[in-house]
């Protein structure tokens, strides 16, 4: 396994670099920006990174074929500049050129993602195969989106949102499920003292312990109403309706557990171990103050008012009753699912990872 400071603290300063790059180019009529671009570039350069700088956060502890994913740099600078010309007049071939290697990079990560299914045993290791099969859909409708190809219904701005839309909603959200789960499923075992192989084998799923039905009950409605969505916004509005309903479901018992189970241990770490630095025990990880339930629970209350948007969307889409319009609903909705909940979630969860060498060998985050 690579070292985390490979990548480490470079991607805040990578997406204010993009930003800042943004504006430079909409001042100068470079190319014409919008949202989604904005977005996109966060999760090119803060979600992705974040997330494949330590893949033992979604239960991928030993993997020979994880390496190449932390190298998420070397495909988001060409994704970004495919972008930039996205909002221009430039021919399509230049844009497909700049685009190639992050098809690749996620095609690459759903490889892994297939195999790593087949393995899985655990709702984490299920959530998080399942996380890293959507980012190489939002890979294909990104190349899409930057090629021009025409996918009818679609206009080019829906396709650029639908690429969007699966690197949030998808593989954002199925990697927050992994590291909350793993987490739960951590600190059960570790109210039980064991050797550290057996609690390897039980985070692994190796062991034939049972697991409560509610963490594959959130993946189910999850990955379900993701596929329903995506399914329904080109064939169905009532189908759309019905899978906005139930990936609503499932983040909210997400987001339940998050409120009622999650964040009140950190708080208890958090206080605990406040100012005894080297009193941390080595089951447990040493949390980075009260940060890390703040961001958390920023992320349940945004997650919450964003899929309530989406379900009245769609229920005015399916009953064509009055309901907000598109880009309305974007300038809400958008925010409030990428930076209130994936971006705070993926930083809450990064405040608490551990620092203590023997939590790390644990594997208890």
């Amino acid at each position: 396994m690579l070292p985390m400071p490979l990548i480490g603290i470079e991607e805040p300063l990578f997406a204010v670099w993009a930003v800042a790059v943004y504006f430079f180019i909409y001042l100068g009529d470079f190319a014409v920006v919008f949202p989604v671009h904005v977005f996109l570039t966060i999760a090119l350069f803060i979600i992705v990174p974040l997330i494949f700088t330590r893949l033992d956060w979604i239960g991928f502890e030993r993997h020979r074929f994880l390496w190449p994913l932390r190298f998420t740099p070397l495909a988001a600078f060409p994704a970004f500049i495919a972008l930039i010309l996205h909002g221009g007049e430039w021919p399509a071939e230049i844009r497909t050129s700049f685009a190639i290697p992050w098809l690749i990079f996620t095609a690459y990560a759903g490889i892994v993602g297939l195999l790593s299914l087949r393995m899985a045993r655990t709702p984490h290791r299920v959530a998080a195969a399942l996380s890293l099969i959507m980012l190489a859909g939002g890979g294909v409708w990104f190349m899409i989106a930057c090629a021009g190809w025409p996918v009818l219904p679609f206009t080019p701005q829906m396709v650029l949102l639908t690429a969007t839309h699966f690197h949030y909603a998808g593989f954002a959200t199925l990697a927050l499920v992994a590291m909350q789960e793993r987490f739960v499923a951590s600190q059960a075992l570790a109210r039980v003292a064991m050797p550290k192989k057996e609690l390897d084998a039980c985070l692994r799923g190796h062991d034939g312990r049972k697991t409560t039905l509610w963490p594959w009950i959130i993946i189910t409605l999850t990955a379900g109403g993701f596929t329903l969505v995506a399914m329904g916004i080109t064939f169905s509005r009532t189908l759309e309706l019905v899978g906005a309903t139930c990936m609503s479901l499932g983040l909210l018992v997400h987001v339940t557990r998050t409120l009622f189970i999650v964040v009140p241990r950190l708080r208890m770490f958090a206080v605990r171990h406040a100012g005894a630095r080297d009193a941390t025990p080595p089951a447990l990880p040493r949390l980075r103050g009260s940060v890390a339930p703040v961001l958390l629970t920023l992320s349940s209350f945004s997650i919450l008012a964003g899929m309530a948007l989406a379900v009245y969307y769609a229920v005015g889409r399916a009953f064509d009753a009055g309901t907000i319009a598109l880009d309305a609903m974007l300038d809400v909705h958008a925010p409030l699912n990428a930076i209130g909940f994936a971006l705070c979630g993926v930083l809450g969860w990064r405040f608490a990872r551990h620092h203590n060498r023997m939590a790390n060998d644990s594997g208890l985050l």
